[in-house]
């Protein structure tokens, strides 16, 4: 990965990356998929799938490491993208070997990333710079074939499939709460993407959801650990763990040192999914 830096630093390499390997295929998908989709979602059965996710949707771009320099290594690139740019999100890229798991030339996948290195895909867009119109089951199906969970690239980043739930009035909610209670980053699920088939286009849509429980400030057991700055929460009515508190600032940290009164009023902060004291 240092080679890697180290070699874009020029400038030369994520240039050609961007401008002369993702961008035409972007162009195409934007003019094959995008183009096509406009058709407006109707009403609920005219959804088939559902996806609860974070709203911290990326797309992940892999190519052959010979595309860009003059080498024989065998190496991939990863370039991880997010759907908008802004102070939280920001692309990367991550030099990789396991070159058995991305078999042909390049493929575009989307996804959502949790907790900054876990990528959870949720679609393949293109592979070998063939953008894929089929049902979107099959395109699932593809991502079953090609991913078996890439664990720990570069000590940094895992890769994997993102849970994707059939939809019916009878279930939606039903999955939805199960999945809450489960999966491993529960406290990021803010949205669901809905995903519409039919035999001619794709739509997607994403709801984000408002969780009023988060919304309301809640009296919180606040407890002192070992570490500097590192409290535990703790529900004060059900005593259910609330994770780690946010200390945001100095100040904040200053008042919580001479903090006497292990109940404090907290709110919830949904950009790092942790409650902070409101002081």
């Amino acid at each position: 990965m240092s080679k890697f830096i180290t070699n874009s630093a020029n400038y030369s390499e994520t240039n050609l990356i961007k401008t002369k390997l993702l961008r035409p295929i972007l162009e195409q998908y934007n003019s094959t998929i995008l183009g096509s989709s406009k058709n407006s979602f109707i009403n609920s059965f005219d959804t088939e799938m559902f996806i609860p996710n974070n709203n911290n949707k990326y797309f992940l771009f892999v190519m052959n490491k010979k595309d860009i320099s003059d080498c024989k290594s065998n190496y991939k690139v990863l370039y991880f993208f997010p759907e908008v740019f802004s102070n939280l999100q920001s692309d990367f890229f991550i030099e990789m070997d396991f070159v058995d798991n991305f078999p042909k030339k390049s493929y575009l996948f989307e996804g959502y990333l949790y907790d900054k290195s876990n990528f959870l895909i949720t679609d393949t867009l293109a592979i070998e710079n063939t953008i894929l119109n089929t049902d979107y089951q099959l395109r699932l199906d593809l991502v079953q074939e090609i991913i078996h969970g890439l664990e720990n690239i570069n000590c940094h980043m895992n890769i994997n499939i993102h849970p994707v739930f059939h939809y019916s009035d009878l279930n939606f909610k039903l999955l939805l709460d199960v999945f809450k209670n489960n999966f491993i980053y529960k406290k990021e699920i803010n949205t669901v993407e809905y995903v519409k088939m039919n035999s001619k286009n794709l739509n997607k849509r994403r709801e984000t959801e408002e969780v009023e429980e988060q919304n309301v400030p809640k009296q919180m057991i606040i407890t002192k650990t070992k570490y500097s700055d590192v409290y535990k929460v703790n529900d004060s009515e059900t005593g259910n763990d609330q994770g780690i508190l946010y200390v945001k600032s100095i100040e904040i940290s200053k008042k919580l040192i001479e903090l006497k009164d292990t109940s404090l009023l907290c709110k919830y902060n949904p950009k790092f999914y942790k409650w902070e004291p409101m002081f």
